[in-house]
């Protein structure tokens, strides 16, 4: 299975939903989950310094290497999943043909919580909005492994 996560820039949600995801698979001993995380309009300003912090404060995940890249159109063919952080950029990538609508969802659509639920994009703000950014993608990717993985 391959799995992307799709924000802006992939310098913040994404990034964090993508290591958050891989440290649960691998709490859980799960094998054969590609994840991945992409952008739809990288600027290349590197990882979010919050993202970085965050992720190693309340994780112990270090992203400092992470690389934002963005989705190309040859990827979004190879997802079985492709996971957006909000609608707008859900009808982007499928609008642009980055990604199949079949396999195209926000996050808390796919979940099965609340399809209007929206990950806000905490760039340009301080480390408490990371933090809240972090746990409200662990709170949907808690959903979506027992909706992909029921008790693994």
């Amino acid at each position: 299975m391959r799995i992307f996560f799709v924000c802006e820039g992939n310098s913040c949600r994404s990034v964090m939903a993508e290591h958050i995801f891989k440290d649960m698979l691998n709490k859980r001993g799960i094998d054969g989950v590609h994840v991945l995380s992409r952008g739809l309009d990288v600027r290349h300003f590197g990882t979010s310094h919050y993202t970085i912090k965050v992720m190693k404060e309340e994780y112990g995940i270090d992203v400092s290497s992470h690389v934002p890249r963005e989705l190309s159109k040859e990827e979004g063919k190879t997802a079985d999943l492709i996971l957006a952080m909000s609608e707008d950029q859900k009808q982007r990538a499928i609008y642009y043909g980055w990604a199949p609508p079949d396999r195209t969802f926000t996050l808390s659509e796919f979940a099965g919580y609340n399809e209007k639920e929206e990950i806000k994009d905490p760039y340009g703000y301080q480390d408490e909005e990371y933090r809240a950014t972090a746990k409200k993608i662990e709170y949907y990717l808690q959903k979506l492994l027992d909706k992909l993985f029921k008790e693994s």
